[in-house]
């Protein structure tokens, strides 16, 4: 799902806004309240819109960006994604509206995949260790087989500044 920022109106002006890529999966909406949060404690009046779909597709979030290009009154300010990958394809879309980043729209992905640092421009992203990761999955699911109902756990991250 994708995530629509959009900065409150101004007194007698129009509104400007910025997108953010999610999904409806428990994890992703983690991500989305931690966007939430890091908006109201930083005392942003933005306010996130959603933009939905379901899969982790390159190309569907392509689509889904396009579309929203095309009907917003203006661009966002910036797009969040729920990974990397819909980051990057977020990217290719508001290049095809000429607009630049991160002069006019910053772009911010999730994961820091090997890519994201190649990507032109180099992907700002959010890391979370993977191998951490992995290795709680793992755990997690062995309790789940052995009867248990293990707790959710949630990981550091870290925001890896880039260019874009």
């Amino acid at each position: 799902m994708f995530r629509q920022l959009r900065k409150r109106p101004q007194q007698g002006g129009g509104d400007a806004g910025c997108p953010a890529v999610c999904s409806t999966y428990p994890q992703i909406q983690m991500r989305r309240t931690g966007l939430a949060k890091g908006l109201t404690e930083a005392g942003s009046d933005a306010v996130i819109v959603d933009l939905p779909t379901d899969y982790f597709s390159y190309e569907i979030a392509h689509q889904k960006v396009r579309d929203y290009l095309s009907s917003a009154s203006q661009p966002p300010d910036a797009v969040f994604a729920a990974s990397d990958t819909l980051a990057m394809a977020a990217v290719s879309a508001l290049r095809e509206h000429d607009l630049k980043i991160p002069k006019q729209v910053s772009v911010v992905g999730y994961n820091d995949i090997s890519y994201a640092a190649l990507f032109d421009p180099p992907l700002t992203t959010v890391r979370q260790d993977i191998h951490q990761a992995g290795a709680l999955l793992v755990e997690k699911f062995m309790q789940i087989l052995d009867g248990a109902h293990p707790p959710s756990v949630t990981l550091p991250t870290e925001l890896i500044v880039r260019k874009s």
